[in-house]
């Protein structure tokens, strides 16, 4: 996953030439740097009780296809939301599950190691990731 980073809402002051950027915040409003080709903004707040929106959010946008189209292509991804620890890491992890065909544990052992402070504390999607996993895992990739 070369081009695909995860971050908090300062990541995208970054000069990284990202071509998406993913912002996974309802109310945090980010000047998108003038190259950003593509932003995508899936409005949900930081509560686990919000699983069921995510995986709303990410169906009816088609933000992983947008994500997966982008990496494709060879661009840079950013997800972010407002610490870079639970939304954006979220809506990665379910990338992965898509177009990855990894397990909801492994991603997400996968994520930790890449980002330490990704699902600091408690897994607050992880009923979205076991949906997007039950929808995706016998998808032919």
């Amino acid at each position: 996953m070369e081009h695909l980073f995860v971050g908090g809402a300062e990541a995208v002051k970054n000069d990284y030439g990202f071509s998406l950027v993913v912002n996974c915040t309802r109310n945090t409003d980010i000047t998108f740097p003038t190259e950003c080709k593509h932003c995508i903004r899936i409005e949900i707040d930081d509560s686990p009780k919000d699983h069921d929106k995510l995986f709303s959010y990410i169906e009816e946008s088609r933000v992983l296809d947008e994500i997966h189209s982008a990496l494709q292509k060879g661009d840079k991804v950013l997800v972010h939301c407002f610490t870079g620890a639970q939304r954006s890491c979220a809506v990665v992890a379910c990338y992965l599950l898509k177009y990855h065909a990894m397990t909801v544990n492994g991603v997400i052992e996968y994520i930790k190691n890449k980002r330490p402070i990704a699902f600091f504390g408690d897994v607050h999607f992880i009923q979205a990731m076991e949906e997007c996993f039950s929808k995706y895992r016998n998808v032919v990739r």
